[in-house]
């Protein structure tokens, strides 16, 4: 993480700005003080933003019962405050499916993921952004249930329907692409090594405008490209994890260190953890 520290403390605009990946001051954990404070007086923004910042794929912090705590948190102030059409019950509806993922009660999951897709594609259309985004949601956690055939299905309607709203560089759009290329290799698909390194050029290419989200498939991917003998694009994918450490999610900090410390590059690998 970045060791500079602001000379006075944050804005809660500006705490809740770096726990969202967006700013490399002030440290994560006095944003996460200021952001705290907000959501225990009952600030819905600071509470949302606790859920993503206790998130391990795409947060600072890997811890799951505080994620969950705060997505009920919002999600029954949201609950109270907005119809269930509306985008903050939608955001809250995600969240709260998200962190029973994190806990690991994909049932639960499922079902409210199962929930959330219905209402938005009601509310915007098969191929809005936020229906897309829940239906990779869906076909992920469907993976997590080895659920694979329904998985692959539903990737592949997200890829499909995802064209219109994302486009095939979005963040989103390249992890899940990244995933069903993962699926479709352990089914032994021909086609899952040119998919993969289409992902992994076109993620080196984001590096400079990168999300906390990607970084993590970007781990994901060079633990599978290392693993497969394809040294030289799993220390490309390496590098972005470098550029970026100062907003690496716990998961692609463990990953990546592994990584580069079974490329031998020892030196690399303690510049991450830094």
């Amino acid at each position: 993480m970045a060791d500079n520290l602001q000379s006075s403390a944050p804005t809660l605009q500006e705490a809740i700005s770096r726990l969202n990946g967006k700013k490399t001051t002030p440290r994560p954990d006095t944003a996460l003080a200021v952001v705290t404070a907000a959501a225990e007086a009952g600030d819905p923004d600071a509470m949302r933003c606790l859920t993503k910042a206790y998130d391990a794929e795409e947060g600072f912090f890997d811890e799951p019962e505080k994620k969950l705590f705060w997505a009920k948190k919002y999600y029954a102030y949201c609950e109270k405050n907005y119809k269930k059409k509306d985008l903050d019950y939608l955001l809250a509806l995600s969240d709260l499916a998200h962190a029973h993922r994190a806990i690991g009660d994909p049932i639960k999951a499922l079902d409210l993921y199962d929930q959330c897709y219905e209402l938005r594609k009601e509310a915007f259309g098969e191929t809005h952004l936020l229906t897309v985004l829940t239906l990779i949601d869906f076909a992920e956690v469907c993976g997590d249930l080895n659920m694979t055939d329904q998985e692959l299905c539903l990737l592949d309607r997200a890829e499909y329907q995802g064209r219109f709203s994302l486009g095939k560089t979005h963040s989103r759009m390249l992890s899940a692409h990244a995933h069903m290329s993962f699926l479709k290799y352990s089914l032994n698909d021909g086609s899952a090594y040119d998919q993969l390194y289409e992902c992994c050029d076109e993620i080196v290419k984001k590096r400079d405008r990168i999300t906390p989200f990607l970084l993590t498939t970007a781990a994901e991917l060079a633990m599978f490209l290392q693993k497969d003998c394809e040294s030289d694009r799993a220390k490309k994918l390496c590098d972005v994890l470098l550029q970026n450490k100062e907003m690496l999610p716990p998961k692609a900090r463990r990953i990546g260190y592994r990584v580069l410390t079974e490329l031998g590059e020892t030196e690399k690998a303690e510049a991450l953890q830094e």
